[in-house]
């Protein structure tokens, strides 16, 4: 068995009303400078706005609200420019992963003492930041508040862009379930949905542990159990707790593995058309699938017998693809079947898509050259 990593640079705390830690987790005696960054709609939540009333007994308390899906390097600048004077002590995010995102890289900014599109072009390892970082989670999908990444949109040429490494890691991560309770259903099933993309591709790419593996199953078994209950009932509490537990997992498990091919072919999707991650993933995934079969066979085999869609006498092939029916029977059942062309893709994009996939593709057994990744995008594109 080869070396590996268990523990990550987050502390994490999960259950029922541990955001209500928040407050604990700041100097008392009124000296912290705290930076909260949630979206507009986050901020006027009854749990939400009471946590930040709470924050101003701990310091002086200021809050960012341009926040948008795939977040701009332009509103992080912004950011920094109100708050680079003011000596931020302790970055808190709350919401999914784009106000997450954010909070990591503003945090990171406001550290370095420089611009995010700055740090962008720098390239090279991040220093060690100096302020506190603080997430949480109000929806059950990115991981985001214990990933090491945070995924970016260049204001200015569109491109899809990271700022990745340990030392964007939040100091600690509040995942409590109840702020995920009056989430959409469409925003439930396609976060939902991203967590199994993160199980999966964690356990099939190279990077893949015995630990990583460990969490990714127990991240796939809780998905295909649970999503299809949330649908039908999103006042499921259960439900609501094993997603938001399965979540969190998959932040842990992107944290010490990587995703495969997928990931890499959305970030072109997403900012071209400005559309939600677990959507581009959709609407890649069945290719991807069926491309992995001869590659992954036995791990895709694992995964049917896992979520309980093999029997013994079933070849390993049969099972293979048996677990691939499951993915795209769930994803039918919870509605989230989103097209290239349901996105606004044209074959323009489709042309000029290969070129501009960036990020680690040897990582995925599927993956041979760059020629695979125009063949990917016209398969799913029809």
């Amino acid at each position: 068995m080869t070396q590996f990593d268990f523990g990550t640079r987050s502390v994490a705390r999960f259950g029922e009303g541990v955001r209500h830690e928040l407050s604990s987790l700041l100097p008392i005696d009124g000296s912290a400078e705290i930076l909260v960054i949630a979206s507009e709609s986050a901020l006027k939540r009854e749990a939400v706005a009471s946590l930040v009333n709470d924050l101003a007994r701990h310091g002086s308390v200021r809050c960012f609200s341009k926040v948008m899906p795939n977040p701009r390097t332009d509103h992080i600048d912004e950011c920094f420019d109100a708050n680079f004077a003011r000596n931020i002590t302790h970055v808190v995010g709350i919401g999914g992963g784009s106000p997450l995102d954010q909070a990591k890289a503003t945090a990171m900014a406001l550290s370095c003492n420089s611009k995010v599109s700055d740090l962008l072009s720098r390239g090279g390892l991040l220093p060690e930041r100096t302020n506190k970082l603080i997430l949480l989670p109000t929806t059950s999908g990115t991981g985001a508040e214990l990933s090491y990444g945070a995924i970016l949109t260049d204001s200015s040429s569109g491109e899809k862009l990271g700022l990745r490494g340990a030392a964007q890691a939040a100091d600690i991560a509040l995942v409590d379930p109840e702020l995920t309770y009056t989430v959409p259903r469409y925003t439930s099933m396609e976060t939902g949905f991203d967590v199994l993309t993160h199980a999966l591709e964690t356990y099939i790419s190279s990077a893949a542990t015995p630990y990583t593996q460990d969490l990714s199953r127990a991240a796939l078994q809780r998905v295909f159990r649970w999503l299809p209950v949330l649908y039908g009932n999103l006042g499921d509490i259960e439900a609501r707790r094993e997603m938001a537990y399965a979540s969190m997992l998959m932040g842990h498990c992107l944290a010490l593995s990587t995703t495969c091919l997928p990931h890499r072919l959305q970030y072109p999707i997403g900012a071209a058309t400005d559309t939600a991650h677990a959507a581009g993933l959709a609407a890649i995934y069945p290719t991807w699938l069926a491309q992995l079969v001869p590659q992954a066979t036995e791990k895709l085999a694992n995964c049917a017998v896992w979520i309980g869609v093999s029997s013994a006498s079933d070849s390993t092939e049969q099972q293979a693809r048996a677990f691939i029916d499951a993915v795209i029977n769930l994803m039918d059942r919870i509605e989230f079947r989103p097209s290239l062309r349901d996105l606004g893709v044209t074959t323009e994009m489709i042309a000029r898509f290969p070129d501009e996939v960036t990020g680690k593709l040897h990582t995925d057994p599927s993956y041979t050259d760059r020629s695979d990744l125009a063949a990917m995008y016209r398969t799913a594109f029809g």
